[in-house]
């Protein structure tokens, strides 16, 4: 009897470090603890119906590399080949040529690896650079496989149906803008947050992550000044999700400028914000691709 126990408990022990590295999964989705139940089902991950971009058979590789430089390789390899069909004056990007390329190819037998990826106990820094260059790699990966979207249900399909498997979960576009990077808030057009309460994945994230704003906000996409008008021009981005930066047009210029990197702007835009003689203008968003 004893014998016959130590042998299940081997079992669950197995099962959850098959958990663990992202073999399976527990169906319906719940905590991710193998349980020595009857009533309990799982299933290996490659055997779930996804239309995620890296879906697919992973293979027996044994580990994959840590988060940080499996996002790091993603990058790399995505900006090669970004760089490979790029026009000479860098301004077009072939992705029909792309698609049917060998480095591809490679580059989407890469992404597979994110499936079986650890990125629970990494640290917040880890976590915010690896989603930023996977949302990045992914944003092309799609244009790619997708098309470039066109007008507005065109961009909410993209935005909401390209994703990734990344440790055992899918993330959209969508997914990781806003529940990942901005903490779980709400979209444009969104009733929701992107994960509810339970989901498996908001405890896979920290919820004080933000979106990396310094190289954004010092750029002429981000925010210019126009001293001579008293007029501070800011990223229309800032105006959909005030939520996030400030109640009013006066905070939100105050939040721009505390994650400003030192620059003139930075310094005009402080003498405006503390002359309290200033108006805020949001630039038009450019919707536009670099698509051939």
């Amino acid at each position: 009897m004893s014998q016959a126990m130590s042998d299940r408990e081997k079992g669950v022990e197995r099962g959850q470090r098959l958990l663990d590295k992202h073999y399976i999964r527990p169906v319906p989705l719940s905590p991710e603890v193998f349980l020595d139940s009857s009533s309990s089902l799982y299933r290996l991950l490659e055997d779930f119906e996804s239309t995620a971009l890296n879906a697919g058979d992973v293979g027996e590789r044994e580990d994959t590399e840590e988060a940080a430089k499996l996002g790091e390789a993603v990058r790399k390899q995505m900006l090669r080949l970004y760089g490979t069909f790029l026009s000479e004056d860098g301004k077009k990007v072939d992705y029909q040529a792309m698609k049917g390329s060998a480095e591809f190819e490679a580059y989407a037998e890469k992404t597979k690896e994110l499936q079986r990826t650890h990125i629970v106990d990494s640290s917040r820094e880890v976590k915010l650079a690896f989603f930023i260059n996977i949302y990045n790699a992914l944003v092309i990966h799609g244009n790619v496989i997708r098309g470039s979207p066109r007008n507005d249900w065109q961009r909410y399909k993209f935005f909401n149906g390209v994703k990734y498997i990344i440790g055992g979960y899918e993330y959209s576009l969508q997914d990781i803008e806003n529940g990942v990077l901005r903490a779980n808030r709400k979209g444009v057009g969104m009733l929701w947050p992107p994960f509810s309460k339970n989901d498996p994945r908001l405890k896979r994230v920290m919820q004080q992550l933000k979106v990396a704003a310094e190289s954004f906000l010092s750029g002429p996409d981000g925010c210019t000044v126009d001293v001579d008008k008293h007029t501070v021009h800011l990223s229309r981005i800032l105006k959909w999700y005030r939520v996030d930066f400030g109640k009013d047009d006066q905070e939100t210029a105050q939040w721009v400028y505390d994650n400003m990197a030192e620059s003139e702007t930075k310094q005009q835009l402080g003498d405006l914000i503390n002359s309290k003689n200033f108006k805020v203008a949001y630039m038009k968003y450019d919707w536009s691709v670099n698509a051939k």
